[in-house]
């Protein structure tokens, strides 16, 4: 019996961590793409790509703020629903995207910010809170590669699609993942009260990603406008950069 129920929970907590890990990999692509698509979309909203810096300005701006004030009462509301509402929130705020002058894009990087900056933290929370401590690090280690596999699929796939249908599809495929995300986080489970351990265990995952999640973004100028890199070369740059870092994590993860 005892042999039953442990393989149940490694089944449930792997179900888990790949939710956890495709809301993630939406989100995360959801914030990373807008400075490369924004050298799609310049023209179209009659500013210069420097104007990149201001797009992604605005999101950690609403992330930041919507991550302090989550410190203090996410850990009342119902966290399932909490993910679903979040979902449902940034594919709105990205198919309006499509649908905007420039002020306006601004305002909604800043509402997509107020939405995405608490994703990551609540989809963690969600699941280690169901993880045993001595599980941690495979299933968190799970969980982070969705950030690599951005860099390998996501920002390949979004930039081919800008290149041959047009910046509008890119963001289409956003509000299809957010969309396709739903179903997957209603079969969760609930989340457990945080702990000591549980908070000081997801601000340390918070300290490591936060300088990748402020580089990244503004990979695609510098490449594009500093480097020479062409256009077309970029999905392979962002590829192999995802590579190396989903191999590395995954190390992580087994060495921790």
């Amino acid at each position: 019996m005892p042999l039953v129920t442990t393989t149940f929970n490694q089944k449930m907590l792997i179900r888990i961590a790949m939710v956890i890990a495709f809301v993630q990999f939406t989100n995360a692509l959801e914030y990373m793409m807008f400075s490369p698509v924004f050298t799609f979309m310049a023209a179209d909203f009659a500013v210069p790509v420097t104007f990149s810096g201001y797009v992604s300005g605005m999101y950690t701006s609403g992330a930041v703020l919507s991550g302090i004030i989550a410190f203090y009462w996410v850990d009342r509301c119902n966290k399932k629903r909490f993910l679903i509402a979040n979902m449902v929130l940034l594919a709105m705020a990205t198919l309006l995207t499509t649908l905007t002058s420039f002020p306006l894009l601004l305002t909604l990087r800043f509402f997509a910010g107020l939405v995405g900056g608490t994703t990551m933290g609540v989809g963690i929370t969600i699941l280690i809170n169901h993880t045993p401590a001595d599980l941690r690090g495979k299933m968190l280690a799970t969980v982070i590669a969705s950030f690599s596999m951005v860099s390998i699929v996501g920002m390949p796939a979004v930039l081919f699609l800008c290149t041959h249908y047009g910046w509008h599809v890119a963001l289409w495929l956003i509000c299809t993942l957010c969309w396709l995300a739903l179903p997957l986080i209603v079969f969760t489970s609930h989340a457990l009260p945080l702990d000591v351990d549980t908070l000081l265990f997801a601000s340390g995952n918070a300290l490591v990603q936060f300088s990748p999640m402020l580089i990244i973004p503004v990979l695609a100028p510098l490449m594009t406008q500093l480097l020479g890199a062409s256009q077309g070369l970029l999905p392979w740059l962002f590829f192999g950069g995802g590579l190396a870092g989903y191999l590395s994590t995954r190390m992580t993860g087994a060495l921790t």
